[in-house]
């Protein structure tokens, strides 16, 4: 006989899988006739049933968004970005040769200048 752990049962009906916040948030994103969507962490906590997002979480969300053609983006001013991979389909190519010929002289100080983060997004 099979016994299973009781924190389990628990664990199940307390909060969503992450693969069903995941499909929420899809949902959502195509219920707005949108490709792209902005959701507050209060939206990502009520669809999850969560009162604390914790970074692994947002993590597994993100992946599992992937798997549903959605891409999430952390943003600056707080939430995320929700964008559907197929609005990206049609962007246009950055080709190496045409924007970095010389990309193998370039040092690493000189790109991270040329990105222009602000010193709090940049990890050294």
């Amino acid at each position: 006989m099979i016994t299973k752990n009781p924190m389990e049962d628990f664990m199940q009906s307390r909060y969503p899988s992450i693969d069903t916040v995941a499909l929420r948030l899809a949902v959502l994103l195509k219920r707005s006739d949108k490709t792209r969507a902005r959701v507050s962490e209060k939206t990502l906590r009520i669809l999850s049933g969560r009162s604390t997002l914790r970074d692994a979480f947002v993590i597994d969300v993100r992946n599992a968004l992937e798997d549903l053609s959605v891409v999430s983006v952390r943003l600056d001013r707080g939430g995320f970005a929700l964008i559907a991979a197929s609005a990206l389909e049609g962007a246009p190519p950055a080709l190496v040769k045409n924007l970095m010929p010389d990309f193998r002289k370039l040092p690493d100080d000189k790109l991270w200048n040329e990105l222009d983060l602000p010193d709090n997004e940049v990890d050294e």
